[in-house]
C-alpha cells in the first residue's frame, strides 16, 4: 500500500476507522520503529515509542492533510515521541544522580574533617535540589526523607 492509497481510504473513509488504523500500523510499523531505535538506542524503548506514535496518529489523523506526505507527517510524531522519551530519560538520569549522590552521603562514617566535608557536599547538594523545578524537587525529598541541614541564623 502507497501513501496515495493511505490518502484515498482516509478520503472514503473517518479517520478513526479501524480498517484505515490497521492498514497505517501495517504499512508504516517498520520505518516507525526503525526510526525509533535509532534515536533510542533501546530496542525496548523503541517499540513503546512505537505505540505512542501509531496512537498518536490516530487520535489526530484529522490533522493530516490527504494528498501531503504521509510517511513524512507519521515519522515527525514518531521523532516527537522519542524527543519526549529522550527528555524524559535525562531527567530520570539526573535523578537518579542525585539520588546515588544521596545515598553515598549517608553511607560514609564521619570524621571531624569527614563530617565538615559531608556537611558542605550536603548544602550544595540542597542547594541543587532546591533549585529542581516542584515537580522534580518533591519526590526528591519525599525519597530522601532527611531534614534538610539548618541554614545559618535559623533557630
Amino acid at each position: 500500500m502507497s501513501s496515495c492509497s493511505i490518502d484515498d481510504l482516509l478520503r472514503c473513509h473517518p479517520g478513526d476507522d479501524p480498517a484505515v488504523i490497521e492498514a497505517i500500523v501495517t504499512e508504516y510499523r517498520a520505518p516507525v520503529y526503525r526510526l525509533a531505535c535509532a534515536l533510542l538506542d533501546d530496542p525496548a524503548e523503541a517499540d513503546d515509542a512505537t505505540q505512542e506514535t501509531f496512537i498518536a496518529a490516530a487520535l489526530h489523523i484529522e490533522r493530516y492533510q490527504p494528498g501531503t506526505n504521509f510517511r513524512a507527517w507519521l515519522l515527525t510524531i514518531t521523532a516527537n515521541a522519542c524527543k519526549g522519551r529522550l527528555r524524559k530519560r535525562k531527567v530520570r538520569q539526573g535523578l537518579q544522580n542525585t539520588l546515588i549522590a544521596l545515598h553515598l552521603l549517608r553511607s560514609r562514617p564521619a570524621s571531624p574533617e569527614q563530617s565538615a566535608i559531608q556537611n558542605e557536599a550536603s548544602r550544595l547538594l540542597w542547594q541543587a535540589v532546591d533549585a529542581l523545578d516542584e515537580k522534580h524537587r518533591l519526590p526528591l525529598i519525599l525519597r530522601d526523607g532527611r531534614r534538610r541541614p539548618r541554614r545559618e541564623g535559623s533557630g
